[in-house]
């Protein structure tokens, strides 16, 4: 038997095919309060924002429940707070202290998620998206 059904693995979450909808599926995401690992994917699942990086060859998961979720904000760092350190190497090779000092003139918004157990911010691609997403599903 044949399915065409792509699934994003670490979260078990199925891809819809629309653009709109997938890029919360999966996601590049960069923690900065609340998790052990610094770089992960972010995945908007039926019940749960779920978190998976790699901890070795080991895919580690942490699964938060909308009903939990006790604050969403949006806020805004230096870009600099949240490279990583291959950011760092790309923007010197890319534009040498010209690249480095616009790391830490320019800023990014943050995502930050209150539970009742603990805080969470992190940084993924249009933040206000996310919240907004995060918000509908915390009171459905």
């Amino acid at each position: 038997m044949k399915c065409d059904i792509l699934v994003h693995t670490p979260s078990g979450v199925a891809f819809t095919g629309d653009p709109a909808e997938d890029k919360f599926i999966g996601s590049i995401a960069v923690l900065l309060l609340g998790a052990p690992s610094r770089e992960c994917e972010a995945t908007l699942g039926p019940e749960a924002l779920i978190l998976s990086w790699k901890k070795g060859k080991e895919v580690r998961i942490e699964r938060i429940s909308y009903p939990t979720v006790t604050g969403i904000d949006v806020l805004e760092r230096k870009r600099s707070e949240i490279s990583t350190d291959a950011e760092f190497v790309g923007n010197y090779l890319g534009g040498g202290l010209l690249g480095l000092a616009s790391m830490y003139l320019t800023h990014a918004k943050t995502l930050k998620i209150s539970t009742r157990q603990k805080n969470y911010e992190m940084f993924v691609p249009e933040a206000e998206e996310w919240a907004d997403r995060l918000r509908q599903k915390s009171v459905s």
